[in-house]
């Protein structure tokens, strides 16, 4: 049997899952350059207020110590979108596959409810115990025919 791997086996649930990800992302994202800028200008006006002139060593401190942040912390959010994003590829995979499975598993019971074959999920798949209960009520259904 050809075996391929396909990740988006339900894509409008998956794509949904995925904006999702993105939105909760890009919320924590926001709050989080909002609150560095916040700290920013409090510290900017500590300066100030300490009567130092805008070309003191300080300001500069502060606007390096802002870039570097801003940098490390862009960085860290992108490749932690990426990863969720990758993480939640594979599980929303694994659930919406038996979801599939099971469809497509009574679609053909519909048209041919003689020698259905046995319903099986893949290896690591969610609601592995369901394809047993789901066989032993085709195999009851056909026993009473």
């Amino acid at each position: 049997m050809k075996s391929r791997l396909r990740i988006l086996i339900y894509p409008r649930f998956q794509l949904l899952l995925l904006g999702i990800n993105f939105l909760v992302f890009a919320i924590v994202s926001g709050v989080m350059f909002w609150q560095h800028q916040r700290t920013q200008g409090a510290i900017r006006q500590l300066g100030l207020d300490a009567n130092l002139s805008p070309s003191h060593g300080f300001f500069q401190l502060v606007e390096l110590q802002s870039q570097q942040y801003l940098a490390s912390l862009t960085a860290v959010m992108l490749f932690g979108f990426i990863f969720s994003a990758l993480v939640m590829l594979v599980v929303s995979n694994r659930l919406a596959g038996p979801i599939v499975r099971l469809r497509r598993y009574f679609g053909d019971i519909a048209i041919k409810t003689d020698n259905v074959p046995p319903l099986s999920f893949r290896k690591g798949d969610f609601f592995g115990d369901l394809p047993e209960v789901v066989n032993r009520a085709v195999q009851a259904l056909q026993t009473k025919k």
